[in-house]
């Protein structure tokens, strides 16, 4: 069942504000909800996702720019810096799934009509144990949504990158991403994107190079975000 859902977004400098209904079509937020897990699984984001809210809208940024979402890997990268110039705003929230940004998407998402995201996430929901037809499943709901909202929105897929502390979630995760670059490829009718940025993170023995993460050898450092950002800047 479609719902539909409210906004009020304000202009670059708060002098003009504008009201618009969204319509999911085909796709609700209580099936997303489902799709990643029981109720509590998506409230336990509430409060992180209530102070994110309040700290985008107080920065005030200008519809129509470019919004980074997705899980930690978005949320530690300092997109600002990295994208200079293009109204990079991030809102990354914590180790979310896919169905759970596609669930806070109204309030993190479409209130800034942008005119692209750029999104990752997926990572956890293999560590989770989904399967990759369902991670691609996700993505395509999110997808969906999406541009029922924003018809016109670009949409940049990051794959799910290999790590060396989730190594043996690899061959999982490589699966997933074929399945979304296929359907990214083959769509036609929405503006869709799948970006590599899994290949240059991989040494020439195929696995992951150490010094593009972190201690925790899962998420990246600077040298890791300079490859992103290598991948990425090009296509944006």
């Amino acid at each position: 069942m479609p719902v539909a859902v409210e906004m009020e977004a304000s202009h670059d400098g708060g002098m003009t504000r504008a009201r618009f209904s969204c319509l999911l079509t085909g796709v609700s937020l209580a099936g997303l909800t489902a799709s990643g897990g029981d109720a509590a699984g998506v409230e336990k984001w509430e409060a992180e996702v209530a102070a994110l809210e309040a700290r985008v809208a107080a920065a005030r940024p200008a519809l129509g720019g470019l919004v980074f979402a997705g899980s930690s890997s978005i949320r530690l990268w300092d997109v600002e810096s990295a994208f200079p110039g293009l109204g990079a705003v991030n809102v990354g929230f914590g180790g979310s799934q896919i169905a759970e940004c596609a669930f806070f998407a109204p309030r993190l998402i479409y209130r800034w009509r942008p005119r692209a995201v750029v999104f990752y996430a997926g990572d956890n929901d293999i560590a989770a144990g989904c399967e990759p037809e369902r991670v691609a499943d996700d993505f395509l709901d999110f997808a969906t949504s999406l541009h029922a909202v924003l018809p016109d929105c670009g949409l940049y897929f990051l794959s799910i990158k290999p790590s060396p502390s989730r190594w043996s979630f690899w061959p999982r995760a490589r699966a997933a991403n074929a399945r979304i670059r296929h359907w990214c490829e083959t769509v036609g009718s929405a503006p869709l994107q799948y970006v590599d940025v899994g290949t240059p993170l991989l040494g020439k023995d195929g696995r992951p190079r150490e010094e593009f993460f972190q201690a925790d050898r899962l998420h990246l450092n600077k040298s890791g975000y300079a490859a992103w950002q290598a991948v990425l800047a090009p296509r944006l």
